[in-house]
């Protein structure tokens, strides 16, 4: 499979009009209401300090400018103190500022994953498989950290906002034409703010795709390693991603690019203003229009100035870059899961399962039942056969509430499942895949997963109903040892044996196997095929069927070709008058060996 294909939009991605992303964040601002203040109050007192320092020391210095003798020394000193001490109060009140930053964005992106993590935990799994596990990742963690620099932009905002006002007030008492000087440059910088901020933007969605197109190659080929391998795809792997990755590193070089040209022009224009300010404010003074104090406060502002000019500028242009990533999680969040659920909590289910006209595509072109109909009385064991496609695993995956149908209905005890709360619903159907998960962890964790408040005396009692007992007691830390990622210290088989045991564990009324001894030895077999007999019993059991044995030991079997059930009974009854079951039987479970029906 290539990796490099896939930087494109996801197929539910949306964009989203400024304002409307300004409001969303805003409620997430809300949620961080006390640090806001505090930060907000901080903001002011900065503010109060950058503007009443120059003031003061404006007036000092025209009180000394006033003197035709000695200079007052003591009058430096004091002018000296008031500037040292208004400026260390600065450093404190940004040293805070900064902390309650972190404090602020810290908290807002662990909002934005929660509430992502709780969207992926409601899709259904046709989400899933039209998007790659790296891709999804990407969001939670990655966007969410760009969007979350976002939430105390506002409060930032709005401080240098009123600064600059406040400033630009007094500047205009002191003197109006060098200040309409100041103002005249202030459009210029908004009309060039604007203009980079739309490179920014774009150049920001495009890092976005390609950061999620690199980590999920990285994440693919981590999880299929052993696959490439064996197929000698180390190079072409490489070869692969360093396109991937050079996808990005032009992206983000065109980012920096426009970041690098953004603030030195801004700068640019400080230092322009700064010439023009020296230059027109020295003659003033030398032609006695102005005092040496004022033309201080004209210099001293400007500097005190352009820094939230600049900050603003700046904020906008971190707007833009994290957009992108705003966009990406608001899409997300807005993702509507397809499943329709309702509020019905059943206490308990007898197991009454019928599929009732299901039509079912996982693709709008490509049906797979076009009016599937069944019924499965309660406590019966029901194997499904039938070719590879034939549409045996989709009807236990829709069974289980992986995927919606389009039309017909599912009824559980004659209820339409579409009427239960999923969560409830589930509660009761124990799932078996014929791949076994196992979560890194220990052997307790991964079988306590079914039931979190079990026991240690109820997992061993699982344990020894499935037959794994000799297995555990044979491990030095027991129930304890530690699994690692995906079960990789354990075989497959005991891996699938703690399946069944975290499924019996659970107790369920319904009963989902996507046949467990697909692809064991046989001696792991004979332990699973025992341990079937505890899970099948009292309760309905739907199994996907890969073994003779299962089949033989099903109360019914149902024969599926291509996507249409056309074989119903016992094994004996369908090898004598289903020509389709009987050309399974003859080309998969014959040569299996006839003596498991006698076992």
């Amino acid at each position: 499979m290539s990796m490099r294909r896939k930087t494109e939009k996801a197929y539910f991605d949306r964009e989203y009009k400024f304002g409307t992303t300004v409001k969303r964040l805003s409620v997430y601002a809300a949620e961080q209401r006390g640090w806001l203040i505090v930060m907000f109050l901080l903001l002011l007192i900065s503010a109060a300090i950058s503007i009443a320092v120059p003031l003061v020391v404006r007036e000092g210095l025209n009180e000394l400018s006033k003197s035709s003798g000695a200079i007052d020394y003591e009058m430096l000193k004091i002018i000296g103190w008031i500037y040292f001490v208004g400026s260390f109060f600065e450093w404190l009140i940004n040293y805070a500022q900064i902390k309650v930053n972190w404090i602020i964005t810290a908290r807002s992106i662990s909002s934005l994953r929660i509430q992502m993590f709780s969207r992926l935990q409601d899709m259904d799994v046709g989400f899933f498989d039209k998007m790659e596990t790296g891709k999804v990742m990407n969001r939670v963690m990655d966007d969410s950290n760009q969007a979350g620099n976002l939430i105390n932009v506002f409060a930032t905002f709005f401080s240098s906002l009123t600064l600059i006002v406040v400033m630009l007030g007094i500047m205009f008492s002191v003197n109006g034409t060098m200040t309409w000087w100041i103002l005249g440059s202030i459009p210029v910088i908004v009309v060039v703010v604007i203009f980079i901020a739309n490179f920014l933007r774009k150049y920001s969605q495009k890092v976005r795709r390609t950061r999620a197109a690199v980590n999920a190659a990285v994440q693919q080929t981590i999880t299929g390693v052993a696959v490439s391998k064996g197929f000698n795809r180390e190079k072409q792997n490489s070869e692969e991603f360093t396109d991937l990755n050079r996808e990005n590193l032009n992206a983000s070089l065109k980012l920096s690019y426009t970041f690098s040209i953004f603030f030195p022009l801004i700068d640019f224009f400080s230092v322009l203003i700064l010439y023009l300010i020296l230059n027109s404010g020295g003659l003033q003074v030398i032609q006695g229009n102005i005092r040496i104090g004022d033309l201080y406060l004209f210099y001293s502002y400007t500097l005190r100035l352009f820094g939230p000019v600049i900050q603003l500028a700046s904020q906008v242009a971190r707007i833009q870059a994290g957009s992108a990533a705003t966009e990406r999680i608001f899409s997300l969040l807005d993702l509507d899961s397809v499943m329709k659920v309702g509020s019905d909590k059943p206490e308990s289910v007898e197991g009454h399962v019928t599929f009732d006209n299901v039509h079912f595509a996982y693709t709008p072109d490509v049906p797979v039942y076009q009016g599937l109909s069944v019924d499965i009385h309660p406590k019966q064991t029901i194997a499904l056969v039938g070719h590879t496609g034939a549409g045996k695993t989709t009807m236990v995956s829709l069974l289980a509430r992986f995927y919606e149908i389009q039309e017909g209905q599912i009824l559980i005890d004659h209820k339409n499942v579409q009427s239960f709360d999923i969560e409830s619903y589930r509660s009761h159907l124990g799932i078996v895949p014929q791949e076994p998960y196992l979560f890194a962890g220990t052997i307790a964790d991964n079988i306590r997963y079914a039931k979190p408040d079990a026991t240690d005396e109820e997992i061993l009692e699982v344990i020894r109903l499935t037959h794994l007992d000799e297995f555990v007691d044979s491990l030095p830390e027991g129930i304890d040892t530690d699994v690692r990622e995906r079960g990789s210290r354990l075989s497959t088989g005991q891996r699938q044996l703690i399946t069944l045991a975290r499924a019996l564990l659970a107790n369920p009324a319904i009963l989902i196997l996507d046949e467990a001894t697909a692809s064991v030895d046989a001696y792991t077999e004979s332990m699973i095929q025992k341990s079937l007999e505890n899970l099948f019993a009292d309760r309905t059991s739907i199994v996907v069927a890969h073994r003779l044995s299962t089949i033989i030991h099903a109360d019914r079997i149902l024969v599926f070709d291509q996507g249409q059930i056309v074989g119903d009974g016992s094994h004996d009854a369908l090898i004598e008058t289903n020509d389709t079951y009987r050309d399974l039987y003859k080309t998969y479970y014959e040569f299996q060996g006839i003596e498991t029906v006698a076992d």
